[in-house]
């Protein structure tokens, strides 16, 4: 008998997000997903839906109860700055904010996906992989929203 991993996901209606949710319904785990604002991208798939903020740690540890993993994958993309500062807040004080309650909450395992946007691109034209330098204080607001995050969860 395979035992079933009770998964939380951050960000799970978002262009990655819901992709990852329906592979780890298809894999058998047991989906909640954290909802910020409910989109319509995973109406037909079964999942729990828990509607909360990732910088709101009372909503996170709600949704964390009982969880092993956790996906988080929750973040504002904001490509031309960021004037009201929800990339920075969502993307650096969310990431802090999942991982410090997934810590208390005893979650066994957490996936933090970030942004080719954290990875300085130049040199252009040739491989970008994880050994590339970080984004700098010379990029734009976002990219340095996903370097900031990265460090908080570390």
């Amino acid at each position: 008998m395979v035992a079933v991993v009770k998964v939380l996901v951050t960000g799970g209606t978002g262009h990655i997000g819901n992709v990852v949710v329906r592979k780890l319904v298809a894999s058998g785990a047991d989906v909640r997903v954290l909802v910020y604002d409910d989109r319509p991208s995973l109406e037909e798939v079964e999942v729990e839906r828990i509607q909360g903020d990732v910088r709101d740690a009372e909503a996170v540890s709600r949704a964390l109860q009982g969880v092993e993993v956790v996906w988080h994958l929750a973040a504002v993309i904001a490509i031309d700055g960021d004037p009201k500062g929800l990339a920075r807040s969502v993307n650096i004080d969310g990431a802090k904010t999942v991982a410090r309650e997934a810590l208390r909450a005893g979650v066994r395992r957490m996936v933090h996906v970030s942004s080719i946007h954290a990875f300085d691109h130049a040199p252009h034209f040739e491989t970008l992989d994880e050994s590339r330098q970080r984004a700098g204080q010379h990029h734009p607001a976002y990219d340095r929203s996903k370097v900031a995050g990265e460090a908080a969860v570390r």
